[in-house]
């Protein structure tokens, strides 16, 4: 018996089996395990992503690609200029065009656009990838700031103004790894 908003890992004869919603697998999706397709990492990969192009996704509202360009290039441009940023600054390297390039493919998929970050890199996994820095609220003040400002000029629209700032904030928290009273490498808290 098929299920309209079914989504279910499940485990089955040692291969991962993965079931998507019936509106991106059509008549092949069944809730009935024998009947569930197993498709590749990239087949699922392509399936969400036409899923996401049918819905307006965080990514579209923003602008899609030369939206999420335009705020990673603020982003940078303000942390490159801003006094009140110079802390986090210096934990980036000198130039900022690896960060740029690296923010913008993790925003696209994190957006609901496509998932390049993954894509290129497997899953950011994003407290590890930023384990090596000492990221206190200091940084993460520093670094919102930057994010707060260039998300100010681009999004005029309230309410997803309002979304992002939530979102980035979310995410900044989750980065904290110090207590900021230990410079360089972090320590644990």
């Amino acid at each position: 018996m098929a299920r309209a908003n079914c989504l279910v890992m499940a485990r089955s004869d040692k291969r991962r089996r993965r079931h998507l919603p019936m509106a991106v697998l059509g008549d092949a999706c069944a809730c009935r395990r024998d009947k569930v397709p197993t498709l590749s990492a990239d087949d699922m990969t392509e399936l969400l992503s036409t899923a996401h192009k049918n819905t307006t996704s965080t990514y579209l509202q923003l602008g899609g690609e030369a939206g999420i360009h335009k705020l990673v290039d603020r982003f940078y441009e303000l942390m490159e200029v801003l006094a009140e940023a110079r802390i986090v600054r210096q934990m980036h390297p000198p130039s900022l065009a690896g960060s740029a390039d690296s923010l913008f493919k993790f925003l696209s998929g994190w957006l609901g656009g496509p998932p390049l970050f993954h894509q290129e890199r497997g899953h950011p996994r994003l407290r590890m990838r930023h384990a090596p820095f000492a990221v206190s609220i200091v940084e993460r003040d520093e670094w919102m700031l930057c994010m707060r400002q260039a998300i100010n000029e681009q999004v005029d629209d309230a309410a997803l103004n309002a979304k992002l700032q939530r979102m980035f904030s979310e995410m900044a928290d989750h980065m904290i790894n110090t207590d900021g009273r230990r410079a360089g490498v972090a320590a644990p808290l």
